[in-house]
C-alpha cells in the first residue's frame, strides 16, 4: 500500500489507537511466522501467559488476567485455544470449588521451555527494530501506561 492510499495514516494522531492496533496486528502476524519456525503450537499472544503458568501456576483466570493486565474475556478465550491445543488444562480449586485453576500440561511445560529459550532472540529482534526507528517502543509503552494510570484520556480531554 502506498502512503497516499492510507486513509487512517492521513487522519494522524487523533486515531492513535487505530495506528497502534495496526502495529500490534503486524507484530502478531510476523511473530506467528517466527512461532511456526520455532515449532510452537501456542499463538504469539499466549507467550506471556504460558511463561506465567510455567513459573507461577496453577493460577485462576482472574489472577492471570490481573497479573498480565489483560481482560478476563481475553484470558478466557486464550485458555480455550490453549486447551484445544493440549497445552493447558483446568482443575477446580481445592479451597474454592467455584474457582477454575489453569495449569500447563506436559506439552505445555515443554512449550514454555521453548518460549523461554527464545526470549533473548525476540529481545534482540525487537531491540534491532527499535534501534532502526530510533524509538524505544518498550520504554515508551511503559511510560504511556504509567501516564494513563495517573491521568486518563477522559481527564485529559476535559482539560481541552
Amino acid at each position: 500500500m502506498h502512503e497516499e492510499d492510507d486513509y487512517v495514516g492521513a487522519l494522524g494522531m487523533a486515531v492513535l489507537p487505530h495506528h497502534l492496533r495496526r502495529l500490534i496486528d503486524t507484530f502478531i502476524a510476523q511473530r506467528a511466522d517466527m512461532t511456526e519456525q520455532m515449532g510452537l503450537l501456542s499463538p504469539p499472544r499466549a507467550s506471556s501467559m504460558m511463561r506465567l503458568l510455567a513459573e507461577q501456576g496453577p493460577l485462576g483466570v482472574v489472577e492471570v488476567a490481573q497479573r498480565l493486565r489483560l481482560s478476563h474475556p481475553f484470558i478466557s478465550q486464550m485458555t480455550q485455544s490453549l486447551k484445544q491445543s493440549g497445552l493447558v488444562e483446568t482443575h477446580k480449586s481445592k479451597t474454592d470449588g467455584r474457582k477454575q485453576l489453569l495449569a500447563l500440561t506436559e506439552a505445555g511445560r515443554a512449550e514454555a521451555i521453548v518460549i523461554r529459550e527464545n526470549h533473548d532472540v525476540l529481545t534482540r529482534v525487537y531491540q534491532e527494530l527499535c534501534d532502526e526507528i530510533g524509538v524505544d517502543l518498550f520504554g515508551a509503552s511503559q511510560d504511556a501506561m504509567r501516564a494513563l494510570d495517573a491521568r486518563t484520556l477522559t481527564e485529559r480531554a476535559a482539560d481541552k
